[in-house]
């Protein structure tokens, strides 16, 4: 038995890439993905490749700029001050959480 994937992309980055041997535009996320996914199942090492562009490339900000997150000061401390940001979101189940992303994938292309 197979795995299946849906995947709905709403806002398109488009890229270059070629389809048939032609030149074609295509959603950057996406194609990423599918590239990403193949050299995994090629048993290429996606994430050293990864790391090794990135550490390549210069630094965005100085060390001491960057904020490291601590994921102690992100647990819910009981004061209303702090839950005032925190969305309530209903429990649903695999099949109503599918169902309303098959819903809203068909209600975006209708209207494209």
């Amino acid at each position: 038995m197979g795995t299946s994937l849906l995947l709905s992309c709403t806002r398109l980055l488009l890229t270059r890439s070629t389809m048939a041997g032609k030149p074609f535009k295509v959603g950057r996320f996406a194609h990423t993905l599918r590239v990403r996914l193949m050299r995994e199942h090629m048993g290429v090492d996606v994430d050293a490749i990864e790391e090794d562009q990135l550490m390549s490339r210069p630094p965005v900000a100085d060390a001491d700029d960057i904020e490291t997150w601590d994921p102690d000061h992100e647990q819910d401390r009981g004061d209303d001050e702090f839950q005032a940001g925190v969305t309530k979101i209903k429990r649903r189940t695999a099949g109503e959480r599918f169902g309303r992303t098959i819903h809203s994938g068909l209600m975006q292309g209708e209207s494209l």
